[in-house]
């Protein structure tokens, strides 16, 4: 799995800052809540709505979705929050696990509600306003690089050249746009590591003077296709279709059909 875990948020803002945490097994997580778009005005419908209650502990995200257009509460990718800055239509297939300032995900429905609500599962993560991630090793702070590229091209021709990344360029459809990507695998054998001693590569942080620092990347029992999307004014957004290798197959066709139906809108 992937081994970045957040930790907790609580009255949808952030207590404590990302923390990396690499262990063989599993990364835990925890976010905030978004509400379906043109289905429900709060927070108490959107749970009416949902087909099952968020599973974290401290509540604070949709859980199973039913099927319908969604769209953000928290998360942004502009710099300011504002609601609905990113939108989507799901099946009966997907669960929110997270809607927070930098981060918003979806997980499959059936592994989430199988999970206690905190597991990184097979699923597409969507982040806002990303930079190119300090390659600081061993500590992995939760940092950008100051001198890496934000743009998309930029950071996709950037992340061939990290150590240990095996990048293949692809594209895929996001919102009726072409959008370029790669699909990533580490390399068993590098020598990066974070707190541990599974190899990991690191691709993307917020930006300088965020207020919400994460950090995330790829790890050598891991497969991933990262998509970068330039949304103008200098913000770019990334989503990942992220999952163990042996379960990403899949994984990747009802994500590509999920992406698919993404929207990022301007406050």
């Amino acid at each position: 799995m992937n081994l970045l875990r957040s930790s907790q948020f609580a009255a949808g803002r952030a207590l404590a800052l990302f923390v990396l945490l690499l262990s063989a097994a599993v990364g835990l997580m925890t976010g905030c809540a978004g509400r379906p778009s043109s289905v429900a005005s709060s927070s108490a419908s959107v749970l009416e709505e949902s087909s099952d209650e968020c599973l974290r502990a401290d509540g604070g995200c949709l859980g199973v979705l039913a099927p319908g257009a969604y769209e953000s509460v928290h998360f942004t990718t502009f710099s300011e929050p504002s609601l609905g800055q990113f939108s989507y239509v799901v099946d009966a297939s997907w669960a929110n696990a997270l809607d927070h300032t930098p981060a918003y995900w979806l997980q499959r429905a059936d592994a989430y509600a199988a999970s206690n609500g905190d597991a990184q599962l097979p699923g597409v993560y969507i982040w806002g306003d990303v930079a190119a991630a300090a390659q600081t090793f061993p500590s992995c702070p939760e940092e950008s690089d100051p001198a890496g590229p934000t743009e998309a091209a930029d950071l996709l021709a950037w992340m061939t050249t990290l150590p240990g990344v095996i990048a293949t360029p692809i594209s895929a459809q996001i919102g009726g746009t072409t959008v370029d990507g790669l699909d990533i695998v580490v390399d068993p054998a590098t020598s990066s590591t974070c707190y541990g001693s599974v190899p990991v590569v690191l691709l993307i942080a917020g930006r300088q003077g965020a207020p919400d620092p994460y950090l995330w990347g790829v790890t050598s029992p891991e497969r991933a296709q990262v998509f970068l999307l330039d949304l103008g004014g200098g913000h770019t957004a990334a989503v990942f279709i992220q999952a163990p290798t042996a379960e990403f197959d899949a994984l990747l066709t009802p994500a590509k059909d999920l992406i698919a139906t993404f929207k990022f809108t301007a406050p």
